[in-house]
């Protein structure tokens, strides 16, 4: 009998994937990061080179960070850019 977990590693259904971006994750590797426009700035230009999901496991906590920033942070990756 095979298992469904043997099926799924031989798969490899994640090849080509990106990791997903933990918000804790960026502000402890880009630590010059400043300001809420700043961390913005920096998720559009890893959503340019692919990435595809977010995960909000913390809020920023700069000064300019709205109150709504989940929204506005999942709106990166839905809203049309110029």
């Amino acid at each position: 009998m095979v298992k469904t977990k043997d099926l799924l590693k031989d798969l490899d259904f994640q090849k080509g994937f990106k990791n997903m971006l933990t918000m804790s994750e960026i502000l402890i590797e880009q630590y010059k990061i400043q300001s809420y426009k700043e961390l913005k700035e920096y998720i559009l230009k890893k959503i340019e080179e692919g990435e595809m999901f977010l995960s909000l496991d913390i809020k920023p906590s700069f000064d300019d960070t709205p109150e709504y920033w989940e929204t506005d942070l999942e709106n990166l990756f839905t809203s049309p850019r110029k």
